[in-house]
């Protein structure tokens, strides 16, 4: 904003004198004394000429200024896009050069013509079009040099880009196109050059703006990826200290902050990608059509593809049928759509998913659920455009539709039946991406809601693909639907003898002591039953979070056994009374070890 403002001073002066003069219906441009003090008022053409030349090089005055103050040392380049020094400043000087030669040329050309449109044939506006040409070449040919041009430091640093393959054709093209135009202004053809000319100047203002807005773009992602990897750090590590402070054995704490942290929840890295690549594909799609915009005037032979008609529909007009061709150019329109619904499908949900982490505090099934919405709405969307583009209409394709419900009654209806538990997996989200859930005789955490399926992660790193209707019809345990908060079951049995009272005020001092058992839901220990070898006591306790439920178990285990070896408590383990028949004499015998080699 602060460059757009620096520019403007100049092009409202510029375009307020020309609409001052332009309008002037009499202007007092001589008073000659007479005799009988007479006033002579000139109303000719001259003075709204000369407003129009001001008028014509007010925007022109506007795109050299910008780009000059965008090249500043300080501007915007340099200072936040990373342009190397000395490319700014020989963009700026060859831009500054360009503009002392363009702008008061170009003021006069505009300003002839308008005086008198014939006189575009003539020397003098052919002489001024052939300096704004020369201009032309001479600023192409300084800035697209492959060895001192601006672009150079960018040709040796990415050999391998496209931009780099093809220098030494942009300089040609910089310096033959306008010689073209010139060479066409001197052999007669100055109408058609000057038609050119005005486009070929527009063309190069528009991707100075799409490299401009692209630069912004990216500058604007890598900032909101900064902020947001600062925040989730930051998050993470109050998570992290409140784990350390809570934790009194380190090595087992460092074992789960590991397990807990070794993959980011968010990769900012993959999302910042995908919008780039929806960023380059969509400054594409502006090029093309804004190219379009300026060339399709003055290139009649594009239309000839609306000449080939490939086949026709039926439009209703005025309540009359009336068949229309499909042309050529529609079938080309229709490659570009899907185009860009294959790029805004697989693209668009990444620049989603940042603006929701930048403006809402949403968890990451919420922010999964709304992409995966939005890229079903747009391939619906899409489909439904490019088919109205191709001249499809509902009685040609009713058959189809017929059959395919005939194919879904019979074959398709599981799949079917799928996708559409998908859709009330992602509104009505029983499960959410990172819940630890039950499916059957599979624990697990969920990585992946699909269109068909969905993908659980067990506690062995192996993937499980579960079809969607499972969820929906079958049993599901979700541990963390609305609470994290998890019990912890474990019996202990102790011998037949033990102090039974001891045991349970030992068990209770153990779930009072570790950090994590939970205080409100409160822990409880309970003398169950008579077992056939043991006493059964049972400590029933809830901690705050499923990723330390097999630690926490392993925990009070080991604080269960020690204390009850400090105290004397055995724990039980299973016994057998072994009964022989004393009704009648048996036989002993006592064998001698067998020597090595001595068969039995």
């Amino acid at each position: 904003m602060l460059t757009l403002l620096l520019a403007l001073p100049w092009p409202i002066l510029f375009t307020a004198l020309g609409l001052h003069l332009h309008f002037a219906q009499g202007i007092e441009a001589l008073n000659l004394e007479s005799s009988a003090d007479q006033t002579v008022t000139w109303t000719g053409q001259f003075v709204p000429a000369i407003g129009a030349g001001f008028s014509g090089i007010a925007l022109y005055a506007f795109y050299f200024i910008a780009f000059r103050v965008y090249c500043e040392p300080g501007g915007l380049a340099v200072a936040h896009f990373g342009w190397s020094e000395s490319s700014a400043e020989r963009l700026r000087y060859q831009t500054r050069r360009l503009m002392i030669f363009f702008l008061p040329t170009a003021f006069m050309l505009i300003a002839s013509i308008t005086y008198d449109p014939a006189a575009l044939a003539g020397g003098l506006s052919r002489l001024f079009f052939i300096i704004v040409m020369a201009a032309l070449a001479w600023f192409f040919g300084r800035i697209l040099g492959p060895r001192e041009g601006v672009l150079s430091e960018f040709y040796a640093a990415n050999p391998g880009n496209p931009l780099a393959w093809f220098r030494y054709v942009w300089v040609l093209l910089g310096l033959t196109v306008p010689a073209m135009l010139a060479v066409l202004a001197v052999v007669g053809y100055v109408y058609t050059a000057a038609q050119l000319g005005q486009r070929m100047v527009d063309t190069l203002w528009l991707l100075v703006a799409l490299i401009l807005i692209h630069q912004l773009v990216e500058r604007w992602l890598m900032l909101t990826q900064r902020s947001l990897a600062f925040q989730d750090a930051l998050e993470r590590r109050r998570q992290q200290r409140a784990a350390r402070e809570a934790e009194e054995h380190e090595a087992g704490s460092d074992e789960m902050e590991a397990l807990q942290f070794e993959e980011p929840e968010i990769d900012f890295e993959a999302l910042s990608d995908d919008t780039n690549k929806l960023i380059t594909a969509v400054m594409a799609l502006v090029a093309v059509f804004g190219l379009w915009f300026i060339w399709s005037d003055v290139l009649p032979a594009l239309r000839i593809l609306d000449d080939f008609a490939l086949w026709y529909r039926a439009v209703v007009v005025d309540g009359a049928e009336t068949l229309v061709p499909v042309t050529l150019n529609d079938l080309l329109l229709g490659a570009l759509a899907i185009v860009m619904i294959v790029v805004a499908a697989r693209r668009l949900p990444a620049l989603l998913e940042i603006v929701l982490l930048m403006r809402l505090n949403i968890s990451a099934g919420s922010r999964y659920a709304i992409t995966k919405l939005t890229q079903y709405i747009i391939v619906t969307v899409g489909v439904v455009m490019i088919f109205n583009l191709l001249g499809g209409n509902w009685s040609e394709i009713q058959w189809l539709i017929a059959a395919l419900g005939v194919g879904i009654g019979f074959g398709l209806q599981e799949i079917v039946a799928n996708f559409i538990c998908g859709l009330i997996l992602l509104f009505e989200r029983p499960i959410r991406i990172g819940d630890t859930v039950t499916v059957g005789d599979t624990d697990g955490t969920v990585t992946d809601i699909r269109i068909r399926s969905t993908t659980i992660r067990n506690w062995d790193r192996k993937e499980l693909l579960v079809p969607n209707k499972e969820f929906i019809t079958g049993r599901l345990l979700n541990w963390t639907l609305t609470d994290p908060v998890t019990r912890i079951v474990i019996p202990v049995g102790i011998a037949y003898g033990s102090d039974v009272a001891l045991a349970i005020r030992l068990v209770q001092e153990v779930a009072e002591e570790h950090e994590r058992v939970l205080d409100e839901p409160a822990y409880l220990v309970t003398f169950d039953s008579f077992g056939e070898s043991a006493l059964i006591i049972t400590l029933r306790c809830f901690i705050g979070s499923m990723d330390f439920w097999r630690q926490t178990t392993s925990e009070l285990h080991l604080a269960i056994n020690r204390k009850f070896k400090e105290v004397g408590i055995v724990v039980a383990f299973p016994q057998r009374d072994v009964h022989l028949n004393s009704t009648s004499p048996l036989e002993v015998r006592v064998l001698p070890p067998q020597s090595e080699g001595q068969v039995s």
